[in-house]
């Protein structure tokens, strides 16, 4: 019975902080999408996949890209920012809804995932223009059985996980990762108190 009421107080406390970040996090995104265009644009364009030349720009909801190529001439596509940033809101409801945990830590823990939310969005944004760009300029490799394209293959099927929204896993086993740390952080100190003497 105690189980389920504390299942049950999670759950709510779970919910609401879930419909709070979400309000925040679509007032937010929009200054975060400053950050995070700009980093990918760079990167793209020191890396420029397949020699082309790739025009990334935010236009608030959407992220965009440009190519061209004298094959397939002109391309855009574009993705929704917010939803593209969206797994952070699950990352913030976790860590505001598990209790008994002192708003120090929740900070500290915020900080430290910070750098690796922010690479992971440049990254996952990354993969997603080159997910395009595969599809445009190698539509011949989604013949898996005749034409089998190892980067083709690897980068769809990354690509699969934004379509089933499994990327929430990550986020979800980077709140693990720090709370089986902090767990970890906290034993030698509990078992050094229960070897000194009374």
């Amino acid at each position: 019975m105690q189980i389920s009421d504390f299942n049950s107080r999670f759950l709510v406390r779970l919910l609401g902080a879930f419909l709070l970040w979400s309000l925040v996090g679509w007032l937010v995104f929009p200054s975060y999408a400053r950050l995070v265009v700009p980093t990918t644009a760079r990167v793209l364009a020191w890396i420029q996949p397949h020699d082309i030349a790739v025009e990334l720009v935010h236009e608030s909801p959407w992220v965009s890209w440009r190519f061209a190529t004298e094959e397939h001439g002109k391309q855009f596509n574009r993705r929704s920012f917010g939803l593209l940033v969206y797994n952070t809101v699950l990352y913030l409801s976790l860590l505001t809804a598990v209790p008994r945990l002192a708003l120090r830590t929740r900070l500290h823990m915020a900080a430290t995932a910070a750098p690796a939310v922010f690479l992971f969005h440049v990254v996952d944004l990354s993969m997603t223009v080159e997910s395009y760009l595969l599809t445009v300029l190698q539509r011949d490799h989604y013949d898996f059985l005749h034409n089998f394209g190892l980067w083709f293959s690897l980068v769809k099927f990354y690509n699969f996980f934004s379509i089933m929204a499994l990327k929430q896993i990550i986020f979800v086993g980077l709140f693990g990762l720090q709370w089986w740390w902090l767990a970890r952080a906290d034993t030698p100190a509990s078992s050094k108190n229960e070897k000194e003497p009374s």
